[in-house]
Protein backbone atom coordinates (compact mmCIF):
# COMPACT_ATOMS: atom_id res chain seq x y z
CA UNK A 1 0.00 0.00 0.00
CA UNK A 2 2.86 2.37 0.78
CA UNK A 3 4.38 1.86 -2.65
CA UNK A 4 0.52 2.75 -4.44
CA UNK A 5 0.05 5.74 -2.35
CA UNK A 6 3.62 6.67 -1.96
CA UNK A 7 3.42 6.74 -6.04
CA UNK A 8 0.69 7.79 -6.57
CA UNK A 9 -0.01 10.30 -4.60
CA UNK A 10 -0.63 13.82 -6.41
CA UNK A 11 -2.96 11.53 -8.48
CA UNK A 12 -4.96 11.52 -5.55
CA UNK A 13 -5.25 15.41 -3.90
CA UNK A 14 -8.78 15.27 -2.39
CA UNK A 15 -9.74 11.36 -2.54
CA UNK A 16 -10.03 8.25 -4.50
CA UNK A 17 -13.97 9.77 -5.31
CA UNK A 18 -12.00 13.28 -6.62
CA UNK A 19 -10.07 10.99 -9.30
CA UNK A 20 -12.97 8.56 -9.95
CA UNK A 21 -15.60 11.45 -11.08
CA UNK A 22 -12.60 13.83 -12.89
CA UNK A 23 -11.35 10.80 -14.98
CA UNK A 24 -13.93 8.05 -15.06
CA UNK A 25 -17.09 9.71 -15.22
CA UNK A 26 -15.59 11.00 -18.32
CA UNK A 27 -13.38 8.41 -19.98
CA UNK A 28 -14.80 5.34 -18.40
CA UNK A 29 -12.44 2.22 -17.13
CA UNK A 30 -10.33 1.91 -20.03
CA UNK A 31 -9.85 5.81 -20.09
CA UNK A 32 -8.89 5.65 -16.45
CA UNK A 33 -6.00 2.81 -17.00
CA UNK A 34 -4.58 5.16 -19.70
CA UNK A 35 -4.48 7.98 -17.93
CA UNK A 36 -2.64 6.29 -15.05
CA UNK A 37 -0.27 5.33 -17.40
CA UNK A 38 0.71 8.42 -19.12
CA UNK A 39 -0.39 11.08 -16.39
CA UNK A 40 1.41 9.08 -13.80
CA UNK A 41 4.68 7.55 -15.36
CA UNK A 42 6.85 9.31 -12.95
CA UNK A 43 5.11 8.08 -10.19
CA UNK A 44 4.59 4.19 -12.03
CA UNK A 45 8.58 4.34 -12.69
CA UNK A 46 9.05 5.73 -8.92
CA UNK A 47 6.74 2.65 -7.69
CA UNK A 48 8.51 0.23 -9.94
CA UNK A 49 11.94 0.53 -8.61
CA UNK A 50 10.73 0.52 -5.29
CA UNK A 51 9.51 -2.85 -6.28
CA UNK A 52 12.38 -3.59 -7.79
CA UNK A 53 14.88 -3.08 -5.06
CA UNK A 54 12.54 -4.89 -2.50
CA UNK A 55 14.55 -8.30 -1.61
CA UNK A 56 12.01 -9.52 0.40
CA UNK A 57 8.62 -8.83 -1.45
CA UNK A 58 5.69 -5.93 -1.54
CA UNK A 59 2.39 -4.93 -0.61
CA UNK A 60 0.45 -3.32 -3.24
CA UNK A 61 -3.20 -2.30 -3.25
CA UNK A 62 -5.63 0.39 -3.38
CA UNK A 63 -9.32 0.68 -2.52
CA UNK A 64 -10.86 -1.81 -4.44
CA UNK A 65 -7.66 -3.67 -5.50
CA UNK A 66 -7.82 -4.01 -9.52
CA UNK A 67 -7.13 -0.25 -10.93
CA UNK A 68 -4.30 1.79 -9.80
CA UNK A 69 -2.87 -2.26 -8.19
CA UNK A 70 -3.98 -4.13 -10.78
CA UNK A 71 -1.89 -1.73 -13.49
CA UNK A 72 1.10 -1.27 -11.18
CA UNK A 73 0.62 -5.68 -11.04
CA UNK A 74 0.46 -5.84 -14.69
CA UNK A 75 3.40 -3.43 -15.59
CA UNK A 76 5.84 -5.70 -12.78
CA UNK A 77 4.47 -8.67 -14.40
CA UNK A 78 4.95 -7.11 -17.85
CA UNK A 79 8.63 -6.46 -16.55
CA UNK A 80 9.55 -9.96 -15.70
CA UNK A 81 8.59 -11.35 -18.91
CA UNK A 82 4.96 -13.10 -18.10
CA UNK A 83 3.20 -13.46 -21.21
CA UNK A 84 0.24 -10.51 -21.76
CA UNK A 85 -2.52 -13.43 -21.68
CA UNK A 86 -1.52 -14.69 -18.14
CA UNK A 87 -1.21 -11.14 -16.95
CA UNK A 88 -4.79 -10.54 -18.56
CA UNK A 89 -5.96 -13.78 -16.76
CA UNK A 90 -4.13 -12.52 -13.34
CA UNK A 91 -5.98 -9.38 -13.32
CA UNK A 92 -8.97 -10.73 -14.20
CA UNK A 93 -9.30 -13.08 -11.08
CA UNK A 94 -10.13 -9.50 -8.44
CA UNK A 95 -13.18 -9.27 -10.39
CA UNK A 96 -14.25 -12.96 -9.02
CA UNK A 97 -13.86 -11.31 -5.41
CA UNK A 98 -15.56 -7.80 -5.71
CA UNK A 99 -19.14 -8.02 -4.71
CA UNK A 100 -21.74 -5.23 -5.98
CA UNK A 101 -22.81 -4.33 -2.80
CA UNK A 102 -19.29 -3.44 -2.12
CA UNK A 103 -18.70 -1.81 -5.09
CA UNK A 104 -22.10 0.09 -4.53
CA UNK A 105 -21.61 0.78 -0.98
CA UNK A 106 -17.78 2.69 -2.03
CA UNK A 107 -19.13 4.06 -5.28
CA UNK A 108 -23.01 5.69 -4.41
CA UNK A 109 -21.43 8.71 -3.28
CA UNK A 110 -20.17 9.41 -7.05
CA UNK A 111 -23.46 7.84 -9.06
CA UNK A 112 -21.53 5.98 -11.74
CA UNK A 113 -21.90 2.63 -13.10
CA UNK A 114 -21.05 0.20 -10.55
CA UNK A 115 -21.09 -3.05 -12.89
CA UNK A 116 -18.04 -1.34 -14.85
CA UNK A 117 -16.36 -0.52 -12.09
CA UNK A 118 -16.76 -3.60 -10.54
CA UNK A 119 -15.87 -5.82 -13.59
CA UNK A 120 -11.75 -6.67 -14.11
CA UNK A 121 -12.00 -8.26 -17.84
CA UNK A 122 -8.87 -9.87 -19.75
CA UNK A 123 -10.14 -7.61 -22.68
CA UNK A 124 -9.87 -4.41 -19.94
CA UNK A 125 -6.06 -5.19 -19.30
CA UNK A 126 -5.42 -6.37 -22.98
CA UNK A 127 -6.79 -3.30 -24.61
CA UNK A 128 -4.38 -1.21 -21.96
CA UNK A 129 -1.42 -3.53 -22.94
CA UNK A 130 -2.31 -3.29 -26.79
CA UNK A 131 -2.02 0.84 -25.77
CA UNK A 132 1.35 0.50 -24.90
CA UNK A 133 2.35 -1.35 -27.94
CA UNK A 134 0.64 0.76 -30.24
CA UNK A 135 1.73 3.95 -28.88
CA UNK A 136 5.21 2.98 -27.68
CA UNK A 137 6.18 -0.06 -29.98
CA UNK A 138 6.75 -2.37 -27.60
CA UNK A 139 5.51 -2.44 -23.65
CA UNK A 140 9.99 -2.30 -22.93
CA UNK A 141 10.14 1.01 -24.78
CA UNK A 142 7.03 2.15 -22.92
CA UNK A 143 9.05 1.21 -19.40
CA UNK A 144 12.32 2.87 -21.66
CA UNK A 145 10.21 5.61 -21.91
CA UNK A 146 9.30 6.44 -18.32
CA UNK A 147 13.14 5.76 -16.76
CA UNK A 148 12.54 1.81 -16.22
CA UNK A 149 15.28 1.03 -18.30
CA UNK A 150 16.55 -2.36 -19.14
CA UNK A 151 18.91 -2.56 -16.32
CA UNK A 152 15.93 -1.81 -13.57
CA UNK A 153 13.87 -4.54 -15.44
CA UNK A 154 16.97 -6.87 -14.60
CA UNK A 155 17.56 -5.57 -11.14
CA UNK A 156 13.50 -6.57 -10.92
CA UNK A 157 13.78 -10.16 -12.65
CA UNK A 158 16.71 -10.74 -10.37
CA UNK A 159 14.77 -10.04 -7.29
CA UNK A 160 11.53 -11.98 -8.28
CA UNK A 161 12.07 -14.80 -10.35
CA UNK A 162 14.04 -17.99 -10.04
CA UNK A 163 16.30 -20.07 -12.68
CA UNK A 164 13.87 -22.96 -14.49
CA UNK A 165 16.15 -26.39 -12.91
CA UNK A 166 16.37 -28.46 -15.72
CA UNK A 167 18.16 -31.02 -14.64
CA UNK A 168 16.21 -34.05 -13.87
Amino acid sequence: MLIAVFALKWFWPISVFYVVRMFYGRVGLQGLYLTFLEEASAQLSTALKLIAEAKDGVVVNCVLGKDRTGTISALVLLALEVPTERVCYDYSLTGRYLTQEYISQMLKQVNLDTDEMASASKGTMAQTITYLVIKYGSVEKYFDTIGFDAEWRAKLRANFTEPINTAS
